[in-house]
């Protein structure tokens, strides 16, 4: 990896950067909180799937190794993180992908 900026406009190299740096938070190579971790989770489900489509949502129902890092999920109970995530993406309704 390299370490350069990027234009805000290159949307291409920012959706690269995007990925890489929640694919290296959810595989651990970033140290992040948990909370933290929490709040990218449901900024990736904001930025996928658009905005939450009110009353119960199971768009990351047994999806949970995708938007967090094991470290995170030892010892949990899925449920649980699922309900931070889904209350905080809930709350990120009219964010735009781009934002």
């Amino acid at each position: 990896r390299l370490f350069f900026e990027i234009s805000d406009e290159d949307l291409a190299a920012v959706e690269m950067m995007y990925v890489q740096a929640t694919h290296d938070v959810v595989d651990a190579r970033y140290p992040c909180s948990e909370q933290d971790s929490i709040t990218l989770a449901a900024l990736q489900v904001q930025e996928a799937m658009g905005d939450h489509p009110g009353g119960d949502c199971d768009y990351i129902s047994g999806e949970l190794r995708k938007y967090l890092a094991e470290k995170y999920l030892e010892d949990r109970d899925d449920s649980e993180l699922e309900e931070q995530v889904l209350k905080l993406y809930e709350k990120l309704t009219g964010y735009t992908p781009q934002e």
